[in-house]
């Protein structure tokens, strides 16, 4: 059962924010003398990219198993749905989803190279033209299934196909969705998906969410006054919580209770660390007037997560120091021409970005 409940109606939690005081000013101390934001750029090498899928094609979301072993899904050419993979960095020829025209495949998340699930949106039908539901699909030892529909999502006004996904095991996944009466969440248990139910207060809005071993997720998007939103799931119960001043646009965990989250206050960029719990108070990323960062990826255990996005055409990225020790941000580095939607990182510094040129869509390998 979902259980959704405000962060000061659980007395642990309060107790752990007043806690958490007296470390905030231990990291603002830190931003202070320069280590939570470090002025040098991102040293960017071994960049390669690759074309993936034919031209016009737009891919939202990827995630990879291995260096240069990975699984990205959006559209072919404005078409239907597609799912394309790589092997060795080298990209295969897409594969239609069929049934999802219209439609599109906005996230996915993979437990290893042959195991994975991908949520988007397709057409809610006849019977609400105008509308869009959320749909699942799992690949299972290199397979893929039929898409399937998650049910739970309005079709009222306008429907809610799902933004992301995050799996902490082949079977057991969180997606989220926003549609005419909120954000919702849906579960994928032992393989089967149950309803979408509403998650966090009215008028919120969840974009992305991030899941580790056990099921510890937290899902960041903006509340209804446009401020930080979050909701963490622990022990199998949710609780929603402000976060910052600005919309939260990327969430990555590399374990439960250490996060690194971004926010766009008015396109200047910041992040927030989450190290054993305890929330730092927003830093900026040096040198980020109006680059967005679209999307964050930290290595199981690892204490680096590396932030995708762009800038006038021109794709950034930058990395982040997870934990109490911060070493800060660094100024973003360019990554070539084109824009990133999304990027995975499946050991430290090594990462595939994937998006578009403008004409085709691309992935690029690099380290940081």
């Amino acid at each position: 059962m979902l259980h959704t409940k405000a962060v000061g109606d659980n007395v642990g939690l309060r107790s752990a924010r007043r806690v958490a005081g007296l470390v905030l000013a231990l990291f603002a101390a830190l931003a202070n003398f320069g280590i939570g934001a470090q002025g040098a750029s991102a040293a960017v090498h071994g960049t390669s990219t690759a074309s993936v899928g034919p031209s016009g094609s737009s891919w939202s979301s990827i995630a990879c198993s291995g260096v240069g072993q990975c699984t990205a899904v959006g559209n072919v050419a404005s078409g239907p749905a597609a799912i394309t993979s790589s092997t060795g960095g080298v990209w295969h020829a897409p594969i239609v989803v069929g049934g999802t025209s219209g439609g599109t495949l906005t996230a996915v998340s993979c437990a290893d190279a042959s195991d994975c699930t991908a949520v988007g949106a397709k057409g809610a039908g006849p019977s609400a033209p105008n509308s869009v539901v959320p749909f699942a699909m799992t690949e299972r030892n290199g397979r893929w299934g039929s898409p399937v529909v998650v049910p739970g999502s309005s079709t009222s006004g306008f429907g809610g196909g799902f933004t992301d996904v995050s799996c902490w095991t082949a079977s057991n996944c969180a997606a989220v969705l926003t549609d005419a009466e909120g954000s919702k969440v849906a579960l994928e248990r032992n393989g089967v998906w149950g309803r979408a139910l509403q998650l966090g207060p009215p008028g919120a809005a969840l974009v992305h969410v991030s899941c580790v071993g056990g099921g510890w997720c937290l899902a960041v998007g903006t509340s209804a006054s446009g401020l930080g939103l979050a909701d963490m799931r622990n022990n199998g119960r949710w609780t929603s919580f402000g976060l910052g001043s600005a919309a939260l646009t990327a969430v990555g965990c590399s374990a439960a209770f250490n996060c690194v989250v971004v926010a766009s206050p008015h396109g200047n960029e910041q992040y927030l660390v989450e190290a054993s719990g305890l929330w730092s108070t927003p830093i900026a990323i040096p040198s980020s007037s109006h680059v967005v960062f679209r999307s964050i990826s930290c290595p199981p255990g690892a204490p680096q997560c590396i932030a995708v996005g762009a800038v006038s055409g021109s794709a950034r990225a930058t990395s982040v120091e997870v934990g109490l020790a911060l070493q800060g941000a660094v100024a973003p580095s360019s990554l070539g021409s084109g824009s990133l939607t999304s990027v995975s990182c499946p050991v430290r510094g090594r990462c595939t970005a994937i998006g578009s040129d403008g004409a085709k869509g691309i992935a690029r390998q690099f380290s940081l």
